[in-house]
């Protein structure tokens, strides 16, 4: 079945390369009607203008009626800039099930060429698509022909759109929220870790660790529009906007700093020391005030935003990763990597009312602000655990195949949006049917995600 197999080449081979372009090639699903096929891929390759191919690192090698769900990437690699004529797609094997059971097919020696004409240039990104047609694909019931057809997605509205991380290809996902239909890839640069969208400009902010930098993407043309360094050493890993926008607070591990950000030139306006090994980033509703884990530092930095300055510290257990608030913001809830406990503070007092166990391991956490339920991912639990707000007992689990990294909450589609590094996926979770609505394949172990509509 489709992803039970291994690669051919891991994606994780080709890390970002700043005077290529990167392109990734998804299939559709297979109609129902093609239940029974199976189709093992030999190898895909780019074909460029003048006829010469650029083999690109198989994602999966297997493709099959039997997976279900959105569309699966066969392969994604870095790619020399230049124009292309398409791809070329060659098969080892083929089968068809049926009441005489498993047939051998014949299938065409080399690679069958699937035409669409692209162009890359360096730091840009190319999705495509394929569909089979399976009419021309069997018409001859003893071969099977890769008779696929390419396309390149178009990207659904700037409401829709949701951003995953790709640390390792250098490269941003974009991907529609509802759907989970891959709309684009954009490389940014070395490492790019924390996310955070701004809706009404329509631009995605991202901070590349290995580069000590910031950039700016527009989330219609999927391109980036600006790129500005920090300082030597920085290293930052997590970032947030203030409510209007105007202000972004940079996490800073490298140096144990937060830098303040003019959003919109990416220019910064001041610098605050906070404890060592800051992780992580919360602004409250009116964005008075942000709240940081220090993780080696074992508690949490409460920023004055408005002066500038540090209004106080909370201690915490050991390895602080990363706070919420609750609804009307009387709560602060901090997981803790190196601690069975969770922690509530009052944000008002700093004090610390109220430990909790949950367990060891966690990873991520995420408030309902409209409920107040707790969901906390955590190592070998095999799903999202959700706690009442009032008892802060265990009510309910969402399994998962492995453990979220990161959590999110989409107030358009009142979805829980995770993170899946180990199966390299988005998942897509309705808060109500409690049932997966989309899976995202990212071929990459997948960090921060921004969504549009994202609380």
């Amino acid at each position: 079945m489709l992803g039970c197999a291994p690669a051919a080449r891991a994606p994780g081979g080709t890390p970002f390369d700043p005077q290529a372009g990167r392109l990734a090639v998804y299939v559709d699903p297979l109609p129902p009607e093609a239940a029974g096929l199976g189709v093992r891929l030999a190898a895909i390759d780019a074909v460029r203008e003048d006829g010469s191919t650029v083999p690109l690192p198989l994602a999966r090698e297997q493709i099959s009626a039997a997976k279900t769900g959105g569309e699966h990437l066969l392969a994604t690699g870095s790619v020399p800039a230049g124009r292309y004529r398409g791809l070329s797609v060659a098969v080892a094997e083929a089968t068809l099930s049926g009441e005489q059971g498993i047939s051998a097919l014949r299938v065409p020696e080399g690679g069958r060429r699937i035409d669409l004409s692209f162009a890359v240039a360096p730091r840009t990104g190319t999705v495509i698509l394929l569909g089979l047609d399976l009419r021309g694909a069997l018409a001859e019931t003893y071969r099977f022909d890769p008779a696929f057809v390419a396309r390149i997605p178009m990207r659904p509205p700037a409401g829709l759109i949701g951003y995953a991380v790709l640390a390792e290809a250098g490269a941003l996902l974009a991907f529609n929220k509802r759907t989970g239909q891959v709309a684009g890839l954009t490389p940014v640069g070395r490492s790019p870790t924390g996310l955070a969208l701004d809706r009404s400009r329509r631009r995605v902010y991202a901070a590349l660790a290995a580069e000590d930098a910031l950039i700016a993407i527009d989330m219609e043309q999927g391109a980036v529009i600006d790129r500005r360094p920090l300082r030597g050493g920085d290293a930052p890993v997590d970032l947030a906007l203030t409510p209007d926008g105007t202000r972004m607070l940079v996490v800073n591990e490298g140096s144990s700093t937060i830098a303040i950000v003019d959003a919109y030139g990416l220019v910064e306006t001041g610098r605050i020391q906070v404890g060592d090994g800051p992780r992580s980033i919360l602004i409250d509703r009116l964005g008075r005030r942000a709240y940081v884990a220090c993780a080696r530092a074992d508690r949490i930095d409460v920023i004055d935003i408005e002066r500038g300055a540090l209004a106080g510290s909370i201690a915490t257990d050991p390895e602080p990763l990363r706070a919420q608030l609750n609804r009307d913001e009387t709560r602060l809830f901090v997981i803790q990597g190196g601690s069975p406990h969770i922690l509530i503070a009052d944000p008002r007092s700093l004090g610390v009312p109220q430990r909790v166990f949950v367990g060891l391991g966690q990873q991520a956490a995420k408030i309902d602000p409209r409920t107040d339920r707790l969901y906390i991912a955590r190592r070998g639990a095999g799903a999202i655990e959700v706690f009442d707000p009032h008892s802060l007992l265990a009510v309910d689990r969402l399994p998962t195949p492995s453990t979220p990294g990161y959590l999110t909450i989409d107030r358009d589609e009142n979805t829980l949006v995770a993170t899946l590094p180990e199966t390299r996926e988005v998942r897509i979770i309705g808060l109500v049917s409690r049932s997966v609505s989309a899976v995202v394949e990212a071929g990459f172990e997948v960090g921060y995600i921004a969504l549009a509509g994202e609380r």
